[in-house]
């Protein structure tokens, strides 16, 4: 049985990846600290912004959460892979940041599939991508 392979974009298209890719970077920068080090919010390791990854709080990356900045904050990788984003301790910080209603309110949202169009993808990926810059100059990172 052959395996189908993804389909590219084409250069120029944006996609759901590249959205991430920015998204992820301006995650990191924005939980950076003067001098481009993040705090990982789950065990509190230390590490430079581009060595740590943006971990989700709530699960559910194909869907409504994904680009919801407010549950997605830098996380190292023990927490974010080999931990599987230690979302027992995530939920504790953010009912204690946000309250439990609106926690409840994300973790529907999270179930929700929410297939975002080119128009919608890109106005993100913009979005983000001004952001990146401007934290980096902000910082000076």
């Amino acid at each position: 049985m052959k395996k189908k392979r993804k389909k590219r974009a084409k250069n120029g298209t944006i996609t759901k990846a590249k959205v991430w890719s920015v998204f992820s970077r301006y995650i990191r920068l924005r939980d950076a600290d003067e001098y481009g080090n993040c705090t990982c919010v789950t065990c509190g390791t230390v590490k430079y912004w581009s060595e740590m990854q943006a971990g989700h709080g709530i699960g559910g990356r194909g869907n409504d959460v994904i680009f919801d900045e407010h549950i997605v904050y830098a996380q190292c990788d023990k927490c974010n892979i080999w931990n599987r984003g230690e979302y027992g301790k995530y939920a504790i910080l953010l009912i204690k940041k946000f309250g439990l209603e609106w926690c409840e309110t994300r973790v529907d949202r999270s179930r929700r599939t929410h297939k975002l169009g080119k128009a919608a993808l890109q106005e993100i990926y913009e979005h983000y991508s001004g952001e990146v810059e401007r934290l980096k100059q902000e910082k000076g990172l």
